[in-house]
């Protein structure tokens, strides 16, 4: 019976086992789809997040916008000013030394920003387009300016409460700005005569010596500070008022 010849052999020496040791598998010829490499994507940037300047210059080219519809836009462009009034925007990012000149140098004058941040600060988007820009404006000085007025203006338009002299009341809902601004002054011009001291003989004798040696009508103008009036008394009617 012919010997069977043993696979182990190669050549007349014996390869031997060799046992894979422990946690590890018994090594296997690499096939065609092992040896293929995976590809990954590069990795993209992320963009930079804007930076203060550059979301500030967004707002007012917002807001220069907005300007061209101002007659029912109102209340969103003094919503938007409002966003800028901090120091951080006008004196940190652009070198400026008040909002004021922020606004005057990059979007408008202030007083008409004034009225913008007014009625957006004091009224509701609702009660606003009732009332109107300069309604609303003139409304709100009232309430600061007439001392007997204790009622916010919003209030005073929600309860529709009459205002004026006694005897020509309106409701204010019926009243132009024209007819509140009348009252602004009025409250302005009542509260400066309450803070006056009442003139001594002597500025009294003065006056007379000085409208004598000048039979012209003798005017005073100032100007109030952020306050759009101009008042002009005549030394006349100082005396006939005292």
């Amino acid at each position: 019976m012919a010997a069977r010849k043993k696979k182990t052999r190669l050549g007349g020496v014996r390869i031997p086992r060799v046992a894979p040791t422990k946690g590890q598998s018994p090594t296997k010829t690499p096939t065609k789809h092992a040896t293929k490499k995976t590809s990954r994507r590069p990795a993209t940037k992320r963009a930079a997040p804007p930076t203060l300047r550059e979301q500030v210059d967004e707002v007012l080219e917002t807001i220069a916008a907005r300007m061209e519809r101002v007659d029912t836009e109102y209340h969103e462009i003094g919503r938007a000013l409002l966003t800028l009034d901090r120091p951080d925007v006008w004196r940190d990012t652009y070198g400026l030394r008040s909002f004021a000149a922020f606004i005057e140098k990059k979007l408008m004058p202030y007083s008409t920003a004034r009225r913008l941040l007014v009625v957006a600060k004091k009224y509701s988007k609702a009660i606003a387009a009732q009332i109107g820009l300069e309604r609303g404006y003139q409304l709100h000085r009232l309430t600061e300016n007439d001392p007997q007025i204790r009622r916010s203006a919003q209030q005073l338009w929600t309860a529709n409460i009459p205002l004026g002299p006694k005897g020509k009341k309106k409701k204010v809902r019926t009243m132009s700005a024209a007819e509140i601004a009348s009252l602004v002054q009025q409250a302005i011009l009542q509260a400066g005569r309450s803070r006056s001291p009442s003139p001594t003989p002597a500025m009294k004798k003065s006056a007379r010596a000085y409208k004598k040696a000048r039979p012209y009508d003798t005017r005073l103008r100032f100007d109030m500070k952020n306050q759009d009036v101009v008042i002009r008394i005549s030394i006349e009617d100082f005396l006939e008022h005292y």
